[in-house]
């Protein structure tokens, strides 16, 4: 520009070492503003912690449905809930079950609840209805060769509600209850036809692609699942979208392998302490191998990723970013190169350049990114 211009005009005339030395201090004077700012803004960890909240999310999808149990034993757990003062019965509190199996069931007109058909195992019984207290919070409960019985509870009454977002959602989820039926543990579907199983809505479909609305006589006519995956993400956004994969299911739990295909969405905030700013796009999850019951992770795998983001700092400029690539299973962790793109805008000199980025995620969703890049570095998220 204009300052360019001057130092043209009044120096590049002038021969030898002193017009080296003042071009030089203009590539400094304009230039280092602008590396300056660009080393501040870690695309790396924004993009790689996006990544890897999608990767956590399919490994606990797939845990989910790989830790379906239909039930060989017929232990139970049961007990009564009332009111703390008078000791009346409390009814219609909903009982929720985690555990070896997860499901919910309600007290009746005498206060009474019950979990039938349960496997040895340790449990964890936390009741709640809206308006009320309960001591203790919740109960844990340990099945050895004998069922185990006044697991009970006393409410109080609040004259505010404190329930905790959860809290409200379990109290909707009034289908989600526990029938006394031999062989399939997770109660009713809702209206769209998902059983919410080990925390995640998912529903069967059989030979003909119909949804399965009782699994408790037809669970042996299940060939594919959906997981509906909708988890959000700690600095503000979510993952979401449909898991399928291909199953047979009989007394002994799922046929394995499990091999999850579908697209993930993404829409989340970038970390905070690299200003303010959001990424989103999606991950395409292709033949995402469980071999066993026991695996702790995939056999084999690929994801395609497409993200695009920016961020905004409070020195006044912005950076763009776009991603593309595919990473694969090696060992337990999901690695690739990606081709990143970015642009500094509003420093004194724009930054930008395509870069290739290897991306490491583990099974918790943290890892590594690296570059040859100065601008975006290396690092861990």
């Amino acid at each position: 520009g204009g300052i360019q211009k001057f130092f043209v005009k009044h120096f590049t005339k002038r021969g030898g070492r002193k017009t080296k030395r003042l071009w030089l201090f203009l590539i400094i004077t304009l230039c280092a503003p602008g590396i300056s700012y660009a080393q501040q803004i870690n695309v790396g960890e924004s993009v790689g912690a996006t990544i890897g909240a999608a990767t956590l999310s399919l490994v606990n999808a797939s845990e989910a449905v790989s830790n379906i149990k239909l039930t060989t034993e017929d232990h139970s757990i049961s007990g009564k809930v009332s009111e703390r003062k008078s000791g009346k019965p409390l009814k219609g509190v909903l009982m929720n079950l985690s555990g070896e199996i997860t499901t919910a069931t309600y007290t009746d007109d005498r206060g009474n609840y019950v979990f039938l058909h349960l496997n040895s195992g340790d449990y964890t019984i936390t009741p709640t209805k809206e308006g009320y207290e309960f001591k203790p919070e919740s109960r844990d409960v340990t099945i050895t060769a004998s069922d185990q019985n006044k697991v009970n509870f006393k409410g109080k009454k609040i004259s505010k509600t404190s329930l905790s977002e959860k809290d409200i959602l379990r109290n909707l989820a009034s289908s989600l209850v526990t029938n006394e039926v031999y062989g399939w543990p997770y109660g009713d579907p809702d209206s769209e036809g998902y059983y919410l199983i080990n925390g995640y809505k998912i529903r069967f479909y059989d030979v003909s692609d119909n949804i399965i609305a009782d699994m408790e006589t037809d669970y042996a006519d299940a060939v594919k699942l959906e997981v509906d995956v909708e988890v959000p993400y700690e600095n503000g956004g979510s993952v979401s979208g449909p898991l399928f994969a291909n199953i047979t299911i009989s007394t002994d739990g799922p046929s394995f392998p499990l091999v999850f295909n579908g697209m993930l969405s993404l829409e989340m905030s970038s970390p905070s302490q690299y200003g303010t700013g959001a990424i989103n796009g999606t991950v395409n999850i292709q033949n995402c191998t469980v071999d066993s019951e026991d695996a702790t992770f995939f056999s084999s795998g690929s994801l395609d990723v497409t993200t695009s983001g920016y961020i905004a700092t409070s020195e006044g400029f912005t950076v763009t970013h776009s991603e593309s690539g595919t990473m694969y299973v090696t060992g337990s962790t999901f690695q690739g190169t990606l081709s990143l793109s970015y642009n500094v805008s509003g420093a004194p000199v724009p930054v930008g350049a395509t870069v290739d980025m290897t991306v490491i995620v583990n099974a918790d969703g943290h890892g590594s990114y690296s570059t040859n890049d100065p601008y975006v570095g290396s690092g861990t998220f």
